[in-house]
């Protein structure tokens, strides 16, 4: 369903914008 979809992508992004704040610092 969409709440199973929707759950998987906000972590996914959650997942790179956290790689990309340690890259960054």
């Amino acid at each position: 369903e969409k709440i199973m979809t929707m759950p998987t992508k906000q972590k996914k992004r959650e997942a790179r914008r956290e790689a990309k704040a340690e890259i960054a610092a």
